[in-house]
């Protein structure tokens, strides 16, 4: 290596390597004396790497004032090699050599008098000064790059015919010509290596067709290389390799330190074994450069061939030579300019609504488009066009980072409406909110403090007070948001805009339909705007408007470029490109354009006929990314600090940044000013009160995905812990924000805890969709963590508060629960026996499907509940033996244990259990189960009473889980009863819930139980529509308690529709499972129902059986009310057959049984045939 470091030594200087005892002007320099320094500053620079010495310090060597020109008249400091300021655009005074002293003008780079190299190439100079010294310099970072590696053919051989001075000759005539055809296409050589040459394009700089710049030298350096004479007449041989692709360019030494010749990656690998496949004086590319040039060349496909190191064949192609092409596209037509291009039809529509949304005919806009189709300037277009006229602008804008917390745009709207800062005090906030609502409503005392704690602020109590459960609460909240736009739509015409919907929260899609509901009676238009995998329920209701923005058409685009300021000076050529490459859509345009200005501005071009005549000069990057990391470079110092706001996040305030960054105002002010004035970045108020948005959500990405993993890790964690630390409010509020850079950092403790905060928060909020999310994420970051029994009991804590919104959003058969509880379960066994392992077991113990299972671990959580001395989990036993008592038919002992499990729940608040067992609270359920065995012991009165006090704790509770098993339970009762109309109205009240909360499973049990009802109120064939439909959706995710009373009820409708053979293999279905399961309190009903089915057949023997054995069973079960139908289905048939006593006596004796309910249907009608028997 220090042999090829004398080697560049002797290249750039023209001298002898030194011996060790020599006096040679570069001994000084290397042993410390600094009086040569500034003859050779810039051969240590390039040798430093190279030859390694130690005792040269790169921060002792930083270019000042012999590499920074300052302009004479504006004082603009240049460290490129511009001849005129980019300040002013006069001309930069000339660089004087300093070896000989001559004037050399500033774009030389040699100098025109001795050949000394005048200044410091761009790949290795030090680190660039940064905006203070808190923020480091340069980093390494990810860029697309073209490498071209080019060989000598031969040279062993060369070496043993020629003369060691000879070959030294031709070698470096060899480099000399490579160098400047590489020079001459702007690529960089980076490294001799011996008789090879590595050359970049893309870095240090960027061009709009580096891989094309790339191919083109390759052949020029066999063309030029070809026309080497050896002595002996041969001419020299070259192949040339050329690949593209993502690269880590600059920073790669030992100490740290920018090496910006250093490019990191499989692309110089591969660029390397490509030229290994190329015949002498040929070059052969990559597929990935083939993709970008397209058809500029002639190519020669060589196949797929498989390189060393690579683990994929790689398809190699050979360029043949250039092709001859005309030009691309035609030159664009003069038109007139215009601030929005190609969608005058789409805006057109939106004022058609707004016409008629000030009339009182409210209209919703879904506005849809692909990133960058320009949705938000349509949109924009009609607000500008509304300025004139007298109307209030609601704006709400969602966030990636805040998708799964709760109506986050429409608090950050009201805090903008209110001016709520957060440095604000508490106090402060309050007023300024009492304030807003003041402009809304006459009264606000019923409002204040639903918003205060929408917005986390506390009220001091001094309104009235939100409810105490958070399902009353959300519900409540939702209404009174709707009521607040509805106030301001009624006082004037209102524009209310939610942008970037694809990004809504599960909570805001609620409030969303709550207003499109609203809005048909509403002055308001309400405009969405989303990208296409937005699909929400109610996009294709007829009172929205669906508006789909396309992609403009070439011509349309080329208006758009000519119509951008500063497009004037760009030649047709240029316009042409830009048109072709950004493919129609507009973002792409806006910012290719821009990038094709600022680039034109930078290069001083004097004349703009000169500019218009001449080839583009300026860098067009290849694609959209490249266009942005282009704009970003330009930032100069500035970018650091667009990369730190790219990790905050599309949207974030000033204070957060300069907390992050630890920069005082007089440094971080003047660097935001420049990102805002460059149009990265938009500042709502004035630092150090500012908020900045990113103007696109690509240019945050650009910048975000520029830097290393490394440093994106340590700036995640940074901020989280600056949010934790002196944001305490929003840590404490919105903790999945916390988790979330907690997560990027890879700092999974930290992460672990506040993904577990957030999804306690959701839970304790009824946002069970956001709850599992938060929780997955918690599990997710787990997963990184070493296998301790530490983290295998944060896992287990984790399944347990999971399982719960599990079951509510997805169903307990759900393969997600299965897995969930299934895990718990291999973790407990690793795990010393706590209440987590009561907890676990419990979840067991309600995804097992037998019945006969279920008796025996609801007797193991007997044990554990006594072995743990725990009253909380004696009750959650109890919970799991009344559930399953009932459910294997042993009603009277499912009673007592509801007794039981309630005297302890009487004791002590349990209301918690619902975010742990089973999703609901165990008094609701226990109520509930009451209800069902009193009912079938012939206990109506009393069974109304409990469901009744059921569905009355439950609404006192507002917890979503436990309304919904009420409901559920409420639902089924009215059908034990055949209580049509009830059956009715509790079915839709339950789809409607389960619409509203997104629980599957109760939604298609609210579909099988109307299906029901509609057949048998008027309509069988609608009726078994919808409970097929139930079915099919209950079948995949649903619990099995409830499926013999679903096949009942098919068959029943079944049977009306006149499919009895059908309804028969149902029931037998039906009866199958039950026996395989265990599960029995519906078999006397399966057993009657088969027998009135056998004699629709007119089969009276097989049909007596099967209601002998449907009264045997219910008799056994004491389940009277079963054993009247049973008994009313044989009287039945009995009498046909003349049997009329038997038939009295039967069915008096189980009538005579019950004393309640005598208003119920059942009972009604076995009082009537009772009468015509007689």
């Amino acid at each position: 290596m220090a042999d090829k470091g004398w080697a560049m030594y002797r290249r750039l200087t023209r001298l002898p390597k030194p011996n060790r005892q020599g006096n040679h002007p570069f001994e000084p320099v290397v042993m410390g004396d600094t009086s040569g320094r500034k003859h050779f500053a810039p051969i240590i620079f390039e040798l430093k790497s190279i030859v390694g010495i130690q005792s040269v310090t790169p921060s002792k060597w930083r270019i000042s004032r012999s590499s920074c020109v300052r302009c004479l008249h504006c004082q603009t400091e240049h460290l490129d090699r511009a001849d005129h300021c980019k300040g002013c655009g006069r001309p930069l005074p000339a660089e004087n050599c300093p070896l000989c002293g001559f004037a050399n003008p500033r774009s030389f780079r040699f100098c025109g008098q001795c050949g000394t190299l005048l200044t410091i190439p761009d790949a290795v100079k030090p680190v660039a000064e940064t905006v203070s010294g808190n923020v480091p310099g340069e980093q390494a970072e990810r860029r697309q790059v073209t490498v071209l590696f080019a060989d000598l053919v031969g040279s062993t051989q060369l070496a043993t015919r020629l003369d060691p001075e000879d070959l030294n000759t031709l070698l470096r005539a060899y480099q000399r010509v490579s160098a400047e055809v590489i020079e001459r296409f702007g690529g960089y050589t980076a490294q001799y290596l011996g008789d090879g040459i590595l050359a970049y394009f893309g870095y240090p700089g960027a061009h709009e067709n580096d891989a094309e710049r790339a191919v083109h030298a390759g052949l020029g350096i066999v063309e030029r290389a070809s026309r080497l004479e050896i002595d002996s007449g041969d001419t020299l041989a070259v192949r040339v390799g050329i690949a593209t692709g993502l690269v880590v360019a600059g920073d790669h030494d030992a100490e740290g330190g920018v090496s910006g010749s250093s490019v990191v990656g499989e692309t110089p690998n591969l660029a390397a074994r490509l030229q290994g496949l190329a015949t002498p004086n040929s070059v052969v590319i990559a597929p990935s450069t083939r993709y970008l040039i397209g058809s500029m060349f002639k190519y020669e496909a060589l196949g797929e061939h498989v390189l060393k190191g690579f683990a994929e064949p790689v398809q190699a192609c050979r360029v043949v030579s250039e092709r001859s092409v005309s030009s691309r596209f035609e030159a664009a037509h003069a038109t007139p300019l215009t601030p929005l291009v190609g969608r005058r039809e789409e805006v057109n529509l939106l004022l058609g609504r707004w016409g008629q949304a000030k009339l009182g005919d409210g209209q919703t806009v879904l506005l849809v488009g692909e990133a960058g189709i320009g949705k938000s300037r349509v949109v924009e277009t009609l607000r500008l066009s509304l300025a004139e006229e007298q109307h209030t602008l609601l704006r709400y804008q969602c966030s990636p980072h805040y998708t799964n917390s709760a109506l986050h745009p429409v608090v950050a709207q009201i805090e903008r409406m209110a001016s709520i800062r957060g440095n604000d005090s508490q106090e402060d906030k309050l007023d300024k909110l009492i304030t807003l609502l003041g402009q809304t409503f006459e009264d606000i005392d019923p409002f204040v403090s639903l918003f205060a704690a929408l917005l986390s602020i506390p009220d001091g109590g001094r309104y009235t007070p939100p409810p105490a459960d958070s399902r009353q609460q959300k519900d409540k909240t939702l209404a009174v948001l709707v009521q607040h736009l509805d106030g301001i739509a009624t006082r004037q015409p209102t524009l209310i805009i939610v942008e970037d919907a694809h990004w809504i929260d599960p909570t805001s899609i609620e409030w969303l339909k709550l207003i499109i509901d609203w809005i048909p009676r509403a002055r308001a238009l309400l405009i969405l705007t989303s990208r296409p995998e937005f699909s929400p329920a109610w996009a294709t209701q007829s009172q929205l408007t669906l508006l789909t923005l396309n992609r403009l058409s070439r011509r349309q685009s080329l208006t758009m470029v000519g119509g951008l300021p500063g497009a004037e000076s760009l030649s047709d050529e240029v316009v042409e490109t830009i048109a072709s490459k950004t493919s129609g859509i507009p973002l792409f345009i806006e910012e290719l354009t821009k990038v094709v200005i600022e680039a034109d501005a930078a290069n001083g071009l004097a004349s703009q006929d000169s500019m218009k005549a001449a080839p583009p000069r300026f860098t067009i990057p290849a694609t959209l990314q490249d266009s942005l990391m282009a704009r970003l470079d330009q930032l100069g110092k500035a970018k650091e600090v667009a990369q730190v706001c790219s990790v905050l996040g599309r949207e974030f305030s000033y204070e957060l940044l300069a907390a992050v960054m630890s920069l005082p105002d007089k440094a971080l002010a003047p660097t935001m000013d420049k990102l805002v004035g460059s149009g990265l970045v938009f500042c709502h108020g004035t630092p150090p009160r500012a908020d900045y948005v990113f103007k696109h959500a690509l240019l945050q990405d650009a910048a975000y995905e520029s830097l290393l993993r490394r440093k994106r890790q340590d700036l995640h964690g940074r901020i989280a812990d600056v949010l934790v630390g002196q944001f305490a409010t929003t840590a404490k509020t919105k903790p999945e924000l916390v988790a979330h850079h907690f997560s990027a950092a890879h700092r999974v403790d930290e992460a672990v805890l506040y993904w577990e905060k957030a999804g306690r928060r959701a839970v304790a909020r009824s946002a069970n969709v956001e709850a599992v999310r938060h929780f997955d994420m918690a599990l997710e970051a787990l997963g990184a963590m070493a296998n301790t029994p530490e983290r295998r009991e944060m896992e287990l804590g984790l399944r347990i508060v999971l399982g719960p919104a599990l079951i509510n959003t997805r169903g307990p058969l759900s393969s997600n629960v299965q897995e969930n509880y299934s895990r718990a379960q291999r973790l407990c066994m690793q795990l010393p026996e706590t209440e987590l392992h009561f907890a676990a077991l419990w979840g067991l113990w309600r995804i097992t499907r037998s019945f006969d299972e279920k008796q025996r671990i609801a007797d193991d959580l007997l044990r554990v509940a006594g072995r743990l001395d725990d009253q909380g989990l004696l009750l959650q036993a109890h919970h799991t033996q009344w559930a399953t008592q009932f459910h294997l038919g042993r009603h009277v002992e499912c009673l007592r244990h509801v007794d039981e499990g309630l005297s302890i729940y009487a004791h002590s608040d349990y209301r918690s259990h619902a975010t742990t067992y089973g999703g609901h609270d165990p008094r609701v359920c226990g109520c509930g189960e009451a209800a069902f065995s009193l009912w079938l012991l012939g206990r109506s009165e009393a069974s109304l009473a409990r469901a009744d006090e059921a569905l009355a704790w439950a609404k006192k509770l507002g917890h979503a889980g436990t309304t919904a098993h009420a409901l559920d339970m409420n639902l089924l009762l009215q059908r034990y009863r055949r209580d049509l109309p009830k059956v009715l109205e509790r079915s839709d009240e339950i789809i409607e819930f389960a619409k509203h909360e997104n629980f599957p499973v109760h939604r298609a049990k609210g579909l099988v139980f109307k299906g029901w009802a509609v057949a048998l109120l008027d309509n069988p064939p609608a009726g078994l529509e919808l409970i097929r439909a139930g079915l099919d959706s209950q079948q995949n995710v649903g619990t099995r308690e409830d499926f013999p009373i679903f096949f009942d009820m098919l068959a029943e409708v079944l049977s009306m529709t006149g499919e009895n053979s059908e309804a028969l293999h149902v029931v037998d279905g039906a009866l199958s499972e039950a026996a395989a399961s265990g599960l029995r309190y519906w078999t006397a009903e399966l057993h009657r129902r088969k027998g009135e089915l056998l004699l629709n057949g007119n089969m009276k023997k097989g049909a007596e059986d099967s209601l002998l054995r449907a009264r045997r069973t219910a008799h056994q079960q004491k389940a009277t009310a079963l054993e009247l139908r049973a008994a009313m289905s044989l009287a039945r048939l009995w009498i046909d057959c003349g049997r009329g006593a038997e038939a009295r006596d039967l069915l008096a004796s189980v009538r005579g049984r019950i004393t309640e309910g005598f208003e119920t249907a059942d009972l009604k009608e076995a009082t009537s045939l009772l009468q015509a028997i007689a």
